[in-house]
């Protein structure tokens, strides 16, 4: 009889936490961008749609920037873990951690890995009435004018910035970097002719792409993107250049793996099965949609990628 009751009583301590874990998500969901609006946090948007379908919970996208994505990141760093966080990062996460001393976060002890969204390559665009067409004319012009051209970025320290510094590099040119607080900022001066050239994801430019605002020159695969395949691959103009970006999302480190594991099978869903898929296809971007295993060992991966290249472009914080 004694054994009974105690089994009763620890099943009676025990229901309130499981049906705890059962009622997750409680309340809305909150997702940080660390850029400013335009851009990432659009994408991030029409999964939250699908996702508020599936929870019933709505999806609160917060655009934090600052600092290179520092600001939003270390919000996130210290937030709750108690799986109602996240952070939507892009390669800018596994950068600055060779770019950047003194990070106020840990990038590996203060997070947990979610899932990749995607795989996106960069692309060099210009005003459509700049003077050059292609990648080869930019580079002879940059060499004609050392140190006269100009180049925007989201902000220094970027996948983007990096991914510039290492076109000169392997270009022999030199050309002035001018960092803004986000792509749309950066695309509206290249457009206006007061830049002359924007290295961003093919994700990012489509929209002026579509809209003929920008021009195409070069993406930063290996191979041309079957959504862009008028736009040639730097490669072809300089061999072994490859700088492709990614996007994922992150937790503050603690999140129940339970929690961790859902979201990241439900988002993963979501950018493979629905109409998201498509969108970001035709913006250039392969969905991924990995296990938090796996976007772990990918994150390790690309941190030691990034740190070589930060390296060898020579690239310093502005």
């Amino acid at each position: 009889m004694k054994h009974v009751l105690l089994t009763v009583a620890l099943a009676a301590v025990a229901a309130p936490a499981v049906h705890a874990a059962d009622a997750w998500p409680n309340r809305p969901l909150r997702f940080v961008v660390p850029f400013t609006p335009g851009t990432l946090d659009v994408m991030v948007r029409a999964i939250g749609v699908k996702l508020t379908e599936k929870y019933g919970q709505s999806i609160v996208v917060e655009t934090r920037p600052g600092a290179g994505t520092v600001v939003g990141t270390e919000l996130v760093s210290r937030a709750t873990p108690d799986g109602h966080t996240f952070l939507v990062i892009t390669t800018t996460f596994v950068i600055n951690p060779s770019l950047r001393a003194n990070l106020p976060y840990d990038p590996v002890k203060d997070f947990a890995p979610v899932t990749q969204i995607d795989s996106v390559a960069n692309i060099l665009v210009t005003s459509p009435t700049a003077a050059v067409q292609s990648i080869k004319e930019l580079i002879a012009l940059a060499k004609a004018k050392p140190g006269q051209l100009t180049y925007a970025s989201p902000g220094a320290g970027s996948a983007p910035h990096i991914a510039t510094e290492m076109f000169k590099s392997m270009a022999g040119v030199d050309m002035i970097h001018v960092p803004y607080k986000g792509i749309p900022e950066a695309a509206t001066d290249v457009i206006a002719g007061r830049v002359t050239m924007l290295m961003t994801t093919t994700a990012s430019a489509a929209p002026y792409l579509r809209a003929g605002r920008l021009k195409g020159l070069a993406v930063s695969s290996r191979k041309r993107s079957a959504a862009m395949p008028d736009v040639p691959s730097m490669s072809e103009v300089l061999p072994g250049y490859e700088m492709d970006a990614f996007r994922g999302v992150m937790a503050p480190a603690g999140t129940p793996p339970a929690i961790l594991k859902q979201i990241s099978a439900d988002i993963a869903n979501v950018v493979k099965n629905t109409d998201v898929r498509e969108r970001l296809l035709n913006d250039g971007a392969e969905p991924v949609g990995s296990t938090p295993e796996q976007f772990a060992v990918f994150l390790k991966s690309e941190t030691q990628k990034w740190g070589k290249v930060v390296k060898a472009s020579g690239a310093k914080v502005d």
